[in-house]
């Protein structure tokens, strides 16, 4: 039995555009129709069904299967339920295999597993971000720009997907992209040292010394020595 109103709340639901807002539009909704003992058990099995989807897509694999055992507790044959833990049962098998490859330095095959798994979860930040950390270790600059560019799509404040991608950037020999994305790692963690650091060299490669000056002193601040060789560089320069 369902309430009278699904189709309301679902339309609701779908009008709902990121993540956060999705999860706890379901987990409020969950909450109500099963501490208040509600009578609709299959609309409260699918909505768990569709908290699963949402996490499964993310990338949340324990949350994910949590949320199916649930709808098993009201249904203990749902099919979909135990299709979806099996799907993240099989995504950490591809991790496991992931990490093998890894450590063998076969970066390839590393990458099938995470194309595997981006199948099944195509938000999964960490399938993304780690298959551009493979790009970037066969020196295939433009595809590990595309795989940190949707890992920080999905989660804007990782700071390491930041700094790969700016580091990737500067590889590619795009200086202002370069700059650009270390510039917004910054605005998420001005101690970045290393941000400072890098953003220097591009500033002073392309003859920017006053700035190069400033982020070196900011880098050497922060504990980066380093930076103390180069703004005797920057010295040197402006004297002559």
């Amino acid at each position: 039995m369902k309430p009278p109103h699904l189709n309301t709340l679902l339309a609701e639901y779908n009008q709902i555009h990121t993540f956060d807002e999705k999860l706890i539009f379901l987990q409020n909704h969950i909450r109500k129709y099963v501490y208040f003992n509600s009578p609709y058990v299959d609309f409260i099995v699918e909505l768990y069904l569709i908290l699963a989807n949402l996490l499964l897509q993310r990338g949340w694999y324990e949350e994910c299967i949590e949320a199916c055992s649930r709808a098993l507790d009201f249904d203990k044959d749902n099919p979909e339920s135990m299709e979806i833990i099996q799907h993240c049962k099989n995504i950490e098998v591809y991790y496991h295999q992931a990490q093998k490859y890894h450590q063998m330095h076969f970066y390839r095959k590393e990458i099938e597993c995470y194309e595997q798994i981006l199948k099944i979860s195509p938000e999964d930040s960490n399938a993304w971000f780690n298959s551009g950390n493979c790009y970037l270790l066969e020196y295939q600059y433009g595809k590990a720009i595309e795989c940190y560019e949707n890992a920080i799509q999905i989660d804007p404040l990782d700071e390491q997907a930041w700094f790969n991608l700016a580091y990737s950037y500067e590889k590619y020999n795009l200086p202002e992209q370069a700059i650009d994305a270390y510039t917004r790692l910054l605005s998420i963690n001005p101690q970045h040292e290393r941000a400072w650091l890098n953003r220097g060299h591009i500033y002073f490669m392309t003859g920017n010394l006053p700035q190069a000056q400033n982020d070196y002193l900011n880098a050497y601040r922060l504990g980066e020595e380093e930076a103390l060789y180069l703004l005797s560089e920057i010295q040197k320069k402006i004297k002559y």
